[in-house]
Order: structure tokens, then C-alpha cells, then sequence
């Protein structure tokens, strides 16, 4: 007996996880985001922004299941005015970066880090409002769903397989980042690796313009 994932194929299935692996692992905004907070924080103040991607991206396999990605897509001027929004919230903490004191981004481990929740609610938010995420759930998810079966199934499926492999896909850029920041230590090199924190931030506005 063949085992199906919720009424999708094993082939589909397969073809779906190779899929999000090369999604996950392209550089876009939600990598440059998790790597900044690495970079900037560590592999402890980085984890938060993995975890609040695949938790965006739990909503919004939910609101693809409801059909309302589909119906936002439809929507141009909605669908502008969340890629500007996105970008314009990405280019305000690439500024707060720019501009933040010297040596804000201290090694010294008693500095206190950006909480968890903050980190979650800006890495959530920008996800929220990244048109390749939003294009992802409506153009690319639908197509390995299975006709003629429950959706509920297939969608917790489909989930499963987007969102553990890209946590830790995530948490490895993010560990990547926390061990070149180890390799800094005066006061200068960390002013320029807050600047490079904003230099990624912008980069992931550019992105989401782009997109």
C-alpha cells in the first residue's frame, strides 16, 4: 500500500520539498532579515526571526486554504500598497541601523539583546507584506494540491513540508551570521557591522520593490 501525504502523491510530495529547499535557500528578504539579526545579535537574538517567518508562513498557509491569497492577488492596489509598506517599514530599521550608537551591538553578553517578541513582530510583518511570499502561497502551493481531495489534509502537509525544513534553513543562515560577527570585537568593527545590518536591510526593500 502506497502512502499518500493527505491525498498528494509521493512523486508531488518530493517535487514539492525540493521546491521550497531551492525557495528557502535563494536569498531573499526573509533570509537577509534573519541574517542581520545573526549578524547583529547572535545565534540567540537571531532565532526569533527564523521562527516568526515559518510562523507568517503558517497564516498564510491557512489564508491560502480559505482562498483569500487568491483574492489579494486580485486586488492590485491592495497588493501595491502591502509591497510599499513592506519596503517602507524594511528602509525605516535599515536607518534606525545606520544611525544607531556606537558599539550598540556589543559582544559584552550582560547588553541586553532586542527581545524575542520585538524580533517576531518585525520579521512577521515583513513577511506579511513580502510579494514572493504572497505570490508563493497563491501561484505555487495550488499547484501540488490534489484535485477531487480534502484540502484541510493536503494543506497540513504542504505545511509541514514548507515550514520545518525552512526553519532550519534559516537558523543556519542565521548561525553563519553569528559566527563571522564572533570574529569582531573593537568598537569600529562593530559600527560596521551595524552598518551592514542596514546595508541588508535596504537590500531586502529593494527586494520586495523588485518583486
Amino acid at each position: 500500500m502506497q502512502f499518500d501525504f493527505g491525498g498528494i502523491t509521493p512523486g508531488r510530495f518530493g517535487l514539492y520539498l525540493l521546491t521550497e529547499a531551492a525557495l528557502s535557500v535563494s536569498p531573499g528578504p526573509a533570509v537577509l532579515f534573519t541574517a542581520s539579526r545573526g549578524l547583529a545579535h547572535g545565534l540567540r537574538g537571531g532565532w526569533p526571526a527564523a521562527l516568526g517567518v515559518v510562523l507568517a508562513n503558517g497564516c498564510y498557509f491557512i489564508l491560502s486554504g480559505l482562498g483569500v491569497g487568491a483574492a489579494l492577488v486580485a486586488l492590485p492596489r491592495l497588493f501595491l500598497v502591502l509591497k510599499w509598506a513592506g519596503a517602507l517599514y524594511l528602509l525605516w530599521l535599515a536607518f534606525g541601523a545606520f544611525t544607531a550608537r556606537p558599539g550598540a551591538l556589543s559582544l559584552d553578553p550582560t547588553v541586553p539583546r532586542v527581545p524575542a517578541w520585538r524580533t517576531l513582530r518585525q520579521v512577521m510583518a515583513l513577511q506579511w507584506t513580502n510579494p514572493k511570499a504572497l505570490l508563493f502561497f497563491t501561484a505555487v502551493v495550488p499547484q501540488f494540491v490534489a484535485a477531487g481531495q480534502p484540502v484541510g489534509p493536503q494543506m497540513a502537509w504542504l505545511a509541514a513540508g514548507s515550514m520545518i525544513p525552512e526553519f532550519f534553513i534559516l537558523l543556519g543562515y542565521v548561525a553563519l551570521a553569528s559566527a563571522s560577527r564572533q570574529l569582531l570585537g573593537s568598537p569600529t568593527e562593530l559600527r560596521w557591522v551595524e552598518r551592514a545590518c542596514g546595508v541588508l536591510l535596504a537590500a531586502c526593500a529593494a527586494l520586495v520593490l523588485a518583486s
